[in-house]
């Protein structure tokens, strides 16, 4: 190099190492904000990422930490990491450092991918007519019986043929992979002879091109239900022989490697409800190969598919190695997708082992210094569930001894307790077992998880201390009456409220905690509660001496509320600050703990409206012959606790009046309004507000009337006048006509939708306006979140109403004007003669109910579509949707039924019998049935085979469930149904980094909104024929409640629309089969 050149070189450098370090100079708070992180401060100057509170900035170092990701650094590699969330691309270093210097991205152009060439099976013609070499092979060389070859050749996925390779033309054997109509997708070819000199392996082994490199060589036995995965053709054939007598009823699979994205194929056409037709996912998603080949990632999210997986839908009998292990662990196990191990075991010294192998071993052909493979025994158990709650006792199994531990290279916080400080630890191959709901350990979740150790050992000092052997008396408030519950504490409970399970040579739940207070944590294996349910747990662990506290609140009966149904638990105790759930089984007269949770706030509100409430007034223990006073409620007692004492010494638990002398309060404290502001005394000190001060947050806003409002009466921050001022910035955009940054903003705002709970708030908006476009609905939402119903000016003004002094919701309306030429004359159509005209969006104010007084002197006349039943739905509220959807359904020419479904399977849309068929076990739920037929009926609607051929030739698995549902939860809602609860989108999160999510997503909001919109009005019009209802169910929009009931407000928009007729002056409808309830 010329000194010039190198004087350039030096200086380039000199350059890229000043913009490096300058980039890396740059603040990384205001990075992060630049990059639309919101952050959120903690103590010691560490801040985190709203979205994922594991994702930490240290603005003294200037530097990030993802825990969970294992992943950090500087100002550029945060932005190569968020980049990459955002976007779906990396940038690399030099494009990183530029945004930080510019505030921009460069934009690059990307060549499109060129299709995919069809596979061309060019050794047909040179295919033997025998299989005379092929059968030598496999029989002498691979140990393969004559029985087996046959079947697979039987199966027509066995050739011998001849290949040429430069001059030499030898004979292979050809592994085909076929799919269910037989066609031929594609081959792998496996070499006769010996010929070092040509072959590195001495035999071919090869791929041929352009196969489908998402299949491989199949084998069904008998109606596959279950699918096991071997990585090579030969593998296979070796599994099948030495399992044949056990295997009934699956589909093998070859992988041609080990592939995630083929498994992910097989699973999901399987899972589907057409497996063999033309709407098998892997025939939809057929130009989309690379979400069919991720489907699997969001398929054991569903339940019905994730039941399946529990239920061993999928085998993995790759090869006993360092990479198959991998393969297992880090795709699946780690993912918490349910899979079977079936490896072959190894020898004494073996490092590796094959299928092959294992057989050839058997048989005596190679000889192996074998001892016997080691079975994992499962552990002896009650019923257990999703959520890692287990119930009574637990007794292991023996297992084999563990060998050295795994060193973690994390440092442990300074010891504070006498015994070892806890840290978990398991040895480099840890024992597998097989746990429903449950998943191994990855090394991210155990670095994790000893983050959370010490806590978790003080936790279960203090429970082994405290309540180990123990019975807790709860003495609780009933109306007029105390009464007593009694609870029992074991050693075996504490571990299954940690949603942890561990394996080690004759453990059991007692010894686990034993373990865990002493510090010994070396485990065989450790297993977590699926779905985050462990960390879950952890977070409030150090909550939970709370339960004995008499200011948490006890629920007699929570078995109606469907979460703790599925749990199979009936009672409760939950926290003065609603942030922690002990859920309580009974079982042969004993009631003991047996699930810990931290509640969301639908659950919260399911507690506080379905189950009652009572009010703890003492909590006392006895362990052995002592009896001791754990926590006295100083506002109900009086004498310190001692008649409940003397009850527990006495062991007499007849109901006590609450007019005991001291345990009573006094009588009038339930009327009592010391303080006048509309809140009783006994109300006030539940809640937590001052009896003495009639506005406890001093925000000016009385308590009583907060309460009554639904704002909190403790936060000053939070009342209706705080709630009034809004967020003009879209107003403003509407208004200067800013339709470029009113996009942006709008498509931001779409972006949140990607977000479940997000996603569920705009649909409600959709129910309650189901006649405006998805655009409108966005821009009520986001000038007037809490809108519900809205009339321009005028309208309220014929109502009788007045909008002085509020600021107008402004929505755009399409308005058509005429084409003029530059003279200002209109231009005409050469073809029609007609005016030509365009479509143009015009500025409209109108104002919501919330903003609506009654003008002096009048009564304003709310739209009788705006009210509200208070009475809950009956069961021939039920019968007559059930006939309206029946009607709708049989006017399209798809009948509906009732029969046995699959496991877990509510219903399904055949598109074959163009039918509807909902499951059996559904008829005593008949909220379930309306949801689920709803769900049904879009797709009869949206997903018949003429609809997608017209409309969605390439309708992927996905958006078809996300049309469905949307729509069964917007119409559910519109009926007065609450689908909330079992209603989830969290797929979408799939979609916020998919290529074209943000556009498809859009699209799918106008699919949702027509579909909606048609099928409320046929409902409402329907419903007509089938119910009366009298107006004295009908309140006023100012009474709507969190209850709110739309279906009556259908049904009085159905009415008018018919002018006013009744069921009576209707043609009487023929009769129709309601659902038995």
């Amino acid at each position: 190099m010329s000194n010039a050149a190198e004087r350039g070189q030096a200086l380039s450098n000199l350059l890229s190492n000043k913009q490096r370090d300058e980039a890396k100079a740059k603040d990384i708070l205001a990075v992060a904000e630049g990059l639309g992180m919101k952050l959120i401060p903690e103590r010691g100057n560490v801040y985190h990422w709203e979205e994922h509170d594991s994702l930490k900035l240290y603005p003294d170092r200037n530097t990030f930490r993802w825990w969970s990701q294992e992943t950090g650094g500087d100002t550029i590699n945060l932005v190569q990491v968020i980049q990459e969330l955002n976007t779906g691309k990396r940038p690399n270093f030099k494009e990183a450092v530029n945004y930080l210097i510019t505030g921009e991205f460069e934009t690059i152009e990307v060549e499109p991918l060129p299709e995919r060439e069809p596979f061309n099976y060019y050794l047909k013609r040179f295919e033997s007519k025998n299989f005379d070499l092929g059968r030598d092979y496999l029989k002498n060389e691979r140990g393969l019986s004559d029985e087996t070859i046959d079947l697979f050749l039987k199966a027509g996925v066995l050739a011998q043929a001849n290949h040429k390779t430069g001059d030499l033309i030898e004979p292979v054997i050809v592994f085909k992979s076929l799919d269910v109509d037989g066609s031929l997708k594609g081959a792998t070819l496996q070499g006769i002879e010996n010929h070092p000199d040509i072959h590195e392996r001495g035999r071919l082994k090869k791929i041929m091109t352009h196969s489908d490199g998402m299949m491989g060589l199949t084998l069904d036995i008998g109606q596959p239900k279950r699918l096991v995965f071997a990585e090579a053709p030969i593998d296979l054939m070796s599994y099948y022989e030495v399992h044949k007598e056990s295997l009934k009823d699956v589909r093998l699979v070859a992988m041609d490697g080990l592939k995630k994205a083929t498994v992910s194929r097989y699973v999901a056409d399987m899972a589907s409800s057409d497996p063999t037709g033309p709407n098998r996912p892997s025939q939809v998603l057929k130009d989309n190969r690379r979400e069919l080949g991720q489907l699997i990632d969001r398929l054991y999210m569903l339940d019905n598919v994730s039941k399946r997986l529990e239920d061993g839908l999928i085998t993995l009998a790759v090869d006993n190695d360092e990479a198959g292990r991998k393969f297992i662990k880090e795709k699946f196990q780690d993912m918490n997708i349910p899979v079977k191990v079936d490896i072959p075991p190894l020898a004494e010294g073996q490092k590796k082992n094959d299928w092959n192998d294992y057989l050839k071993a058997e048989k005596g052909l190679i000889q192996l210094d074998k001892k016997a493979p080691e079975k994992t025994q499962e552990h002896t158990k009650k019923a257990e569930n999703a959520f890692g709650d287990l119930p009574g006792n637990q007794e292991a199994a023996p297992l084999p001894e563990a060998d050295e531990p795994q060193p973690l290279n994390e440092s442990s916080p300074t010891q504070t307790q006498s015994q070892p400080l806890l840290n978990f630890t398991i040895p480099e191959e840890p024992k597998s077992i097989y746990k429903p709901h449950y998943h191994p350990i990855s090394s991210k979740e155990l670095r994790k998880l000893n983050r959370y150790a010490q806590q978790l050992q003080e936790v279960a000092k203090w429970y082994d201390e405290t309540l180990a052997g123990s019975k807790v008396t709860y003495f609780v408030k009933d109306k007029d009456e105390v009464k007593s519950i009694e609870i029992t504490f074991e050693k075996e409970h504490f571990m299954h409220l940690t949603g942890i399970y561990l394996i080690k040579q004759g453990i059991t739940s007692s010894i686990a905690l034993d373990n865990i207070v002493q510090g010994q944590g070396h485990f065989d294996n450790i297993y977590l509660a699926n779905k985050g349910a462990a960390f879950s747990k952890l977070q409030i662990m150090p909550d939970l001496k709370a339960i004995i506290d008499s200011s948490s609140f006890y629920f007699n009966d929570v078995s109606d509320i469907e979460k703790f149904h599925r749990l199979d638990v009936s009672k409760a105790i939950r926290t003065e600050d609603s942030d922690l759930v002990l859920a309580f089984r009974t079982d042969d007269g004993e009631t003991f703990p047996a699930s810990l949770m931290k509640p969301g706030k639908t659950l919260n509100l399911q507690m506080d409206e379905i189950a009652e409430e009572r009010a703890i007034l003492g909590v006392y223990r006895k362990k052995g012959e002592q009896i001791d006073t754990l926590s006295i409620n100083k506002h109900y007692i009086k004498d310190g606790g001692k008649e409940m004492l003397d009850i527990m010494n006495n062991n007499d638990f007849s109901p006590i009046q609450s007019k005991s002398q001291a345990i009573k309060r006094e009588q009038s404290l339930a009327t009592l309004d010391s303080d006048g502001d509309g809140l009783s005394d006994e109300v006030e000190i539940a809640r937590g507000t001052n009896p003495y001060s009639p506005d406890s947050d001093g925000d000016g806003v009385p308590d009583g009337q907060e309460v009554a409002e639904g704002t909190d009466p403790l936060s000053a921050s939070d009342n209706s006048y705080t709630k009034q001022q809004r967020d003009m910035t879209v107003t403003n955009m509407i208004k200067n006509n800013d339709i470029k940054a009113l996009n942006e903003h709008l498509k931001e705002g779409i972006k949140s939708y990607f977000n479940s709970d997000n996603y569920k708030e705009f649909l409600n908006g959709m129910a309650d306006f189901n006649n405006y476009s998805p655009r409108n609905i966005q821009l009520i939402k986001a000038q007037l979140p809490q809108a519900t119903l809205v009339a321009s000016f005028n309208q309220w003004k014929k109502r009788g109403g007045s909008v002085k002094g509020q600021k107008a919701i402004y929505i755009q309306a399409p308005v058509k004007v005429t084409i003029k030429d530059i003279y200002g004359n209109p231009k005409i159509d050469p073809e029609t003669g007609e005016e030509l005209k365009r479509l143009i969006f015009k500025s409209v104010p109108v104002f919501d109910v919330s903003q609506v007084t009654p003008q002096e002197g009048k009564t304003l006349d709310i739209p009788s579509m705006s009210g509200d039943a208070t009475t809950p739905l009956s069961k021939e509220d039920y019968n007559n949707m059930y006939r309206s959807l029946k009607e709708i359904s049989q006017s399209n020419g798809v009948p509906i039924r009732f029969d046995q479904t699959e496991p877990g399977v509510g219903g399904f849309y055949d598109t074959k019998r163009n039918e509807i068929v909902i499951s059996n076990q559904a008829k005593r739920q008949p909220a379930q049935v309306i949801g689920t037929l709803i769900h049904e009926m879009a797709h009869s609607e949206l997903h018949n085979d003429k609809t997608i051929a017209e409309n969605y030739p390439d309708l992927k698995y996905s958006t078809g469930e996300l049309q469905a549902e949307s729509v069964a939860y917007v119409v559910s809602r519109h009926l007065g149904i609450d689908m909330g609860i079992e209603r989830s989108f969290g797929y979408l999160a799939s979609w916020a980094v998919a290529e074209g999510g943000l556009e498809s997503l859009t699209a799918q909001l106008e699919i949702v909104q027509k579909e909606s919109a048609s099928l409320i009005e046929r409902i409402d019009h329907a419903m007509t024929k089938y119910q009366k209802l009298s107006e004295d169910k009908v309140v006023s929009r100012d009474k709507v409640s969190t209850k709110e009931n739309t279906f009556y407000d259908s049904l009085a928009q159905a009415k008018k629309r018919t002018n006013g007729k009744t069921a009576e002056e209707d043609e009487a409808p023929k009769k129709s089969q309601g659902i038995q309830m």
